[in-house]
């Protein structure tokens, strides 16, 4: 199915007013849009939660690490999956039934007294929040013209962004008031809200007359087993090297400012929890402004390589100093967090380049490889950060028992971004200049 004989049979059939009142992609794409930024709060909580957990736990950096990794590993396993779901059952179930998962793994994390029983608060979480970029992703690549692919891609981020700041913080704020357990309560009960909404206003993606088409035109076009497409998908250099680009882009916003990165500020600069927490939020805002000007200038200039490398070069210079230069001030940080944010938008330039070489009907098997590469992996960083903190630990604690990690601790543990960020700039180099759709 080509691009424009998707748009067509779209158009046509929405100009049918019979079908008027259940098809509209921009209502579907932002109600589904809703459940990504929520999802996007639940994932970066443990960052403004690091000590508070160290306490209710009574553990070490090694197994926050884990607690918060577990979630990225059970969202980058259930990609593939979820894409498959979100095709056979559509992007109406999916999304609610996510939900469910996402505000039943976050109470349970919330009531948990033990941290086995947090991991699988958070296991639950991931999984639930696996199908959240996909489904937009499915709606951008079926309901919406090739020329504004890259935009939407850039628009979901912004979304995710607007999700990570609330989950920033905001969150730290509502935490020193009520305490984590409490708040994150309160956050269960804005999934409520937000799942009835879906239930009661998204209505099932398009119309069996629109899949009618959608089904011909592929059966015509696009030939061979499913087995035979995703093996062909799995071997083509094309995905697999925007995959290891957005691997380096993705790694500040993991490993910073989902986890480790108000840890390592408060160190660096001397600030208490919340300013580190609103140092960190610039990384998002950056993200924000950069997701869609990169994405509205890839469109523009047809070109994805130049940006992409552009990017992955100035994160691997941005991380260096960030992490190791002396003397650098609480400013001077700060404006780097946020670059170091602006430049991360080029991650959805990945994403786009990677689905424009393959054919829509593996499109979702493309988007799910790619973000498995580069979720996965960010939970084992996170992880391994946690590792390295624990094994140059000297074995100084704070008043309330927690671990005291120094500031070289962290520059110690942090080496393996700067590092991760040049390899992605090397892979860059071999993008090609312009990825144009083709038959896998």
């Amino acid at each position: 199915m080509s691009d424009s004989v998707s748009a067509n049979s779209v158009n046509s059939c929405v100009s049918d007013p019979s079908l008027k009142k259940t098809f509209n992609p921009f209502w579907i794409w932002g109600l589904a849009a809703l459940f990504y930024m929520y999802q996007f709060v639940l994932r970066v909580a443990p960052s403004v939660l690091v000590e508070d957990l160290m306490v209710a736990f009574k553990t070490n950096a090694s197994q926050i690490g884990s607690l918060s990794a577990i979630a990225m590993y059970f969202y980058s396993i259930f990609q593939i999956p979820s894409g498959i779901l979100s095709d056979h059952l559509g992007v109406r179930k999916v999304v609610l039934g996510s939900l469910i998962l996402c505000i039943l793994g976050t109470l349970i994390f919330a009531s948990s007294s033990e941290i086995e029983v947090a991991k699988l608060g958070r296991l639950i979480l991931g999984i639930g929040s696996s199908a959240a970029f996909l489904c937009l992703g499915k709606i951008a690549s079926q309901y919406f013209p090739a020329s504004r692919r890259a935009t939407l891609f850039g628009l979901a981020m912004s979304v995710g962004t607007i999700g990570a700041l609330n989950g920033g913080p905001p969150l730290a704020y509502l935490v020193s008031f009520l305490g984590w357990r409490e708040s994150l309560f309160l956050v269960s009960g804005v999934g409520v809200m937000i799942f009835i909404i879906n239930f009661l206003f998204l209505e099932k993606l398009g119309a069996s007359a629109i899949q009618m088409q959608v089904d011909s035109q592929d059966s015509d076009q696009e030939g061979g087993s499913l087995g035979a497409r995703i093996l062909e998908v799995f071997k083509n250099r094309v995905v697999w090297t925007h995959a290891i680009s957005a691997l380096g882009v993705y790694l500040s916003l993991a490993v910073l400012a989902d986890l480790w990165g108000p840890s390592f500020v408060i160190q660096r600069f001397k600030v208490d929890k919340q300013t580190a927490a609103n140092t960190l939020s610039w990384m998002y805002i950056g993200l924000l402004v950069g997701s869609l000007t990169l994405s509205w200038l890839s469109d523009w200039l047809q070109n994805r390589k130049i940006l992409i490398v552009m990017s992955t070069a100035a994160i691997s210079t941005l991380l260096a100093l960030f992490i190791y230069l002396p003397g650098l001030t609480h400013l001077q940080g700060t404006i780097m967090i946020g670059l170091l944010g602006f430049f991360a938008g080029a991650e959805m330039l990945c994403f786009t380049g990677a689905s424009e070489a393959s054919t829509p009907r593996t499109a979702g098997t493309v988007t799910g490889i790619v973000n498995t590469v580069v979720m996965l992996t960010g939970a084992l960083i996170q992880h391994q950060v946690g590792h390295l903190l624990d094994s140059v630990w000297t074995g100084e604690v704070l008043s309330d028992g927690v671990r005291a990690y120094s500031l070289g601790n962290f520059q110690y543990a942090l080496t393996l971004l700067p590092i991760l960020a040049c390899v992605s700039f090397l892979s860059s180099l071999f993008l090609p200049n312009r990825v144009s759709q083709k038959s896998l």
